[in-house]
């Protein structure tokens, strides 16, 4: 498996308990609820939890996947920035999104897997390089349930000390 892939196997990576609202309207809130530190990268999940009193939900999730609509037009928009700027977006690309070409040093979003209900969906993202410590914002945006572009900076400065805690478990 390729750093490009997703965490390493056999591995348990650093915590980090982040449970940060990235994104809100009367339809949908978005919250980034933890990440998984390893040398390579970080694991992180992000939730979504819809109003059940909002109305036209229909097409909110993919006819191909279960999971939102990422990257389309209307769907859940994710752009990660690091603290040196180098970012990435996510697509609906069913494997990976890249800004730069695979094997360069630009930051990759690979959707790692998820669960969905009628009220909720969470999925789990793999974003390789691990960046850089420092403040690292996070773009959201969901035009189909009214979420407009916000952008909410996450603290990883501690970061290298997460890496540490990072072990093989076989």
């Amino acid at each position: 498996m390729s750093d490009l892939d997703g965490p390493p196997l056999g591995f348990v990576g650093g915590w980090i308990p982040w449970n940060t609202t990235v994104g809100y309207s009367e339809k949908a809130l978005v919250i980034l609820r933890w990440a998984e530190v390893f040398p390579k990268g970080l694991l992180f999940s992000l939730h979504t939890r819809f109003n059940p009193r909002a109305s036209n939900m229909q097409g909110v999730w993919s006819e191909r996947r279960a999971r939102p609509n990422l990257g389309s037009e209307s769907g859940l928009r994710l752009v990660v920035q690091f603290p040196d700027g180098r970012s990435t977006a996510r697509s609906d690309d069913p494997h990976r999104q890249t800004l730069g070409a695979i094997g360069s040093n630009e930051p990759i979003l690979v959707f790692q897997g998820g669960a969905t209900s009628k009220f909720e969906s969470k999925l789990a993202i793999w974003l390789s390089p691990l960046p850089p410590p420092g403040p690292l914002s996070w773009r959201v945006s969901w035009p189909q349930l009214d979420v407009l572009d916000t952008i909410t900076v996450t603290d990883l400065s501690d970061l290298t000390q997460r890496v540490a805690q990072a072990h093989p478990i076989w």
